[in-house]
């Protein structure tokens, strides 16, 4: 009876660290798909910031060009 109520007290304790472990699993799958659309996100912007940039110092350029035909 002792062994038998051991046995039973061991399978339990196995089965809630697997359901522990699994959900801490699930946890840090979660966390790693958050950071990499975090990530792509990031690189999203920085790609659409350096466009803008591009774009504004051609737009700069553009305006200093009709600046030095005015001023002849």
């Amino acid at each position: 009876m002792v062994n038998s109520t051991f046995e039973q007290r061991v399978k339990q304790a196995s089965e809630n660290i697997a359901k522990t472990i699994s959900s801490y699993e699930n946890i840090l799958e979660q966390q790693e798909k958050a950071y990499k659309e975090t990530q792509q996100q990031r690189d999203a912007d920085k790609a659409f910031i350096a466009q803008k940039r591009q774009e504004l110092e051609q737009v700069q350029k553009n305006i200093e060009a009709i600046l030095a035909q005015v001023a002849r």
